[in-house]
């Protein structure tokens, strides 16, 4: 009974844990004039997922909670690191230098 009671509370810890995901999202825009950067992309480098800007310089990206290290470039612009902890869904407007 312990070993079943044991067994059980591991699978639902696991879910627990595995259900930590949040969901990053925002625009990317040129620092100066303020225009959306279409197709601009997001890398995150550790789990090798990542976003592209849409027509209206919006992105979205979901990815699990932990210390968060993201890379935004666009050609022409100078690429730009963001780090931080990621621990609840974020809304992130990122501007780029030309």
């Amino acid at each position: 009974m312990r070993k079943t009671i044991g067994f059980v509370s591991l699978i639902l810890l696991s879910f627990f844990s595995y259900g930590q995901k949040f969901t990053i999202s925002g625009y990317i825009k040129d620092a100066d004039t303020g225009e959306s950067l279409i197709g601009a992309t997001l890398i995150h480098p550790k789990t090798s997922s990542g976003s592209s800007a849409n027509t209206h310089g919006f992105y979205s990206l979901t990815l699990p909670k932990d210390s968060v290290s993201l890379l935004c470039s666009y050609v022409g612009y100078q690429p730009t690191t963001i780090r931080f902890f990621l621990r609840r869904d974020t809304v992130i407007t990122i501007n780029l230098q030309s």
